[in-house]
């Protein structure tokens, strides 16, 4: 697996969202193997079909999926509490789209409702999975009534993480309460070579 590990110098910690210092020594240390220097490529295909507007990244990191989408019209937010995320994602991008410092399971009230798409890749394998069920809360509550989910969840079918594995099964688990999903999840084609045969792309409206 090519996504953060252990590594003699960095201990993960028991539950990696919820500790700033974990992925702030990633990048600090450059250890960000996840990250793709390009926004993933089946959102750089979807992107054309989706009509421009106000979209949230959780866990946006360097910003390379936030760029993608601003370039194509969308107003652009790009969450993120590691600060040498925000700082990289700054000097690749400039102000492209705004980046705001935060962690997504404390987000002030203010944005709840704000957004028509919540962009997801590589944040729910990242967070520990007790918290999977808290991440789908708060991409609900960001979220206008009519909004979307445009998500790229990875199963690579490994035991251990981060990256966590995200099977099929579970996504449909735990989305289908809240989303009108695509269903069945298909492998999505043109995935990064890193990824190829693993990724499911999932773009669902909040269900009514």
């Amino acid at each position: 697996m090519n996504d953060p590990q252990d590594s003699p110098e960095i201990t993960r910690p028991e539950t990696p969202h919820k500790q700033v210092a974990f992925w702030e020594s990633r990048y600090e240390s450059r250890s960000t193997t996840w990250d793709l220097g390009e926004g993933a490529p089946p959102f750089a295909k979807a992107v054309s079909s989706l009509k421009p507007g106000k979209m949230a990244v959780l866990g946006c990191g360097a910003g390379h999926d936030a760029a993608l989408f601003a370039d194509a019209g969308f107003d652009v937010v790009g969450f993120d509490f590691a600060p040498g995320a925000l700082e990289l994602a700054e000097s690749l991008y400039g102000d492209l789209f705004t980046l705001v410092h935060a962690d997504i399971f404390d987000l002030p009230s203010s944005w709840s409702g704000q957004f028509d798409y919540v962009l997801e890749h590589t944040c729910f394998c990242a967070i520990d999975p007790s918290q999977r069920d808290a991440y789908i809360r708060t991409v609900c509550d960001l979220l206008k009534p009519s909004g979307t989910l445009v998500g790229l969840f990875w199963h690579h079918g490994e035991t251990d993480g981060p990256p966590f594995d995200t099977p099929p099964e579970e996504l449909i688990e735990r989305l289908s309460p809240h989303f009108s999903l695509p269903l069945p999840l298909k492998i999505t084609e043109g995935s990064h070579p890193k990824r190829e045969n693993q990724e499911f792309l999932v773009i669902a409206k909040r269900s009514t």
